[in-house]
């Protein structure tokens, strides 16, 4: 129905056939694609399904990755404070194999937050999850980033997680069904 596309857009990983995307004053029409990837690095954080986590990286170097990319030194007291948070302190140095689908979820989530982006794009989070660790992660991402400020777009296609998000908008065949503003 388009959901997946839409993050792309806001990501500016696809361009619009017409219309404009603009994050915090930052119209991306006229940037290039060296300029998008540094808005997604440092204005973006973002959550999958399947965690997309690097497979040789540990918890606190798939957590640090969006820092190390982006060039950014002195936040690691940041990671370690996330790593915490999401509860993983003892899983620091264990790569995405020897951790559980929940666990994958949290580090993800922590990597998403490290660099305290103003966005946060979530494809379905919880997806891939039973419906208990689903609940515990889903948990812990509006907590986290209900304390940063930053603004969260999550596709789902659960309606007991988009209740309690503070607008809903339903697409269906690419095309805006109806939206639904619970504050």
């Amino acid at each position: 129905s388009g959901k997946s596309t839409l993050l792309s857009l806001i990501a500016g990983i696809i361009r619009p056939d017409s219309g404009e995307i603009e994050l915090d004053g930052q119209k991306y029409g006229g940037l290039s694609e060296s300029q998008l990837t540094d808005v997604r690095a440092s204005k973006i954080g973002f959550v999958f399904q399947n965690f997309h986590l690097v497979s040789y990286l540990t918890a606190i170097e798939n957590i640090l990755l969006p820092l190390r990319v982006g060039g950014v030194h002195g936040q690691d007291d940041n990671a370690a404070e996330l790593l915490e948070r999401v509860g993983l302190v003892s899983r620091a140095n264990h790569l995405p194999h020897q951790l559980s689908g929940g666990e994958m979820q949290r580090v993800a989530l922590a990597r998403a937050l490290v660099h305290r982006p103003q966005l946060v794009l979530a494809d379905e989070p919880s997806g891939s999850l039973d419906e208990q660790t689903g609940e515990q992660v889903m948990d812990l991402m509006f907590e986290l980033i209900s304390g940063t400020g930053a603004g969260l777009v999550l596709v789902t296609h659960s309606r007991v997680v988009a209740a309690r998000c503070q607008t809903q908008v339903t697409i269906n065949g690419g095309r805006i069904e109806r939206s639904i503003a619970t504050t």
